[in-house]
């Protein structure tokens, strides 16, 4: 007895529909239940876990366009997996290495401009010049004055403060 597939997504079985949505149908319509069933139950074993670090970019380019795509958590693959993956998808490639050189390129470049922009800043705030603060539990001008201080209006002001204080 052969069983018409419907393609409506469910939450349940997404992963098993995707790939459903890639069979020919009228494949699809020649599975058994038994097929049917069969399959989803090799695609819930297919279930990936999320990445702590996921970012996924699209580049625009002249006439192109590129992806990016950074993964990042702990290590779950089994030794004999990551030696077949690295012999397959090798990180030392002329690509690699030119993709590797623009990335710290771009850093470089980064914290230049970044520099270049901040640093009139940090130097403006440096040279602002010391201006006075009173000392408000100092309230006579001898205990003024032997503290190198001076005394004005009343007041004991401290001219020696740091601007950035």
């Amino acid at each position: 007895m052969r069983q018409t597939i419907t393609r409506k997504p469910s939450r349940k079985d997404s992963l098993f529909e995707q790939f459903l949505a890639h069979v020919p149908p009228q494949t699809a319509e020649t599975f058994t239940v038994a097929q049917v069933e069969a399959l989803k139950q090799a695609c819930s074993q297919l279930n990936w876990k999320k990445h702590p670090v996921d970012i996924r970019l699209s580049v625009p380019v002249p006439f192109n366009r590129f992806y990016l795509v950074l993964l990042a958590g702990p290590e779950r693959r089994s030794q004999q997996r990551l030696q077949t993956e690295f012999r397959k998808y090798p990180v030392w490639t002329a690509t690699n290495m030119m993709a590797i050189a623009a990335a710290i390129g771009l850093i470089l470049l980064s914290s230049l401009s970044l520099q270049k922009a901040l640093l009139p800043t940090l130097t403006k705030l440096t040279e602002l010049e010391p201006h006075a603060t009173d000392v408000p539990w100092i309230d006579s001008k001898a205990e003024c004055q032997n503290t190198v201080r001076t005394w004005e209006d009343g007041r004991c002001r401290d001219w020696v403060n740091d601007p950035n204080f």
